[in-house]
């Protein structure tokens, strides 16, 4: 009975620890994409630029 008790209340820790570390990631994940695709889209009018240049 003790022993469930004591693996329970690690698994919220362990959780909780999980869903700390996992939220910076997260956070990197979405501001790594966006900056990715703000990158492309500037490549891209760029480009649309320089054609019209041609």
């Amino acid at each position: 009975m003790s022993f469930r008790v004591v693996f329970h209340k690690y698994k919220n820790i362990i959780l909780i620890i999980l869903g700390i570390f996992s939220l910076p990631l997260v956070y990197l994940c979405i501001r790594f994409i966006y900056d990715l695709g703000v990158d492309i889209g500037s490549n891209l009018r760029y480009l649309l630029k320089f054609g019209h240049f041609c």
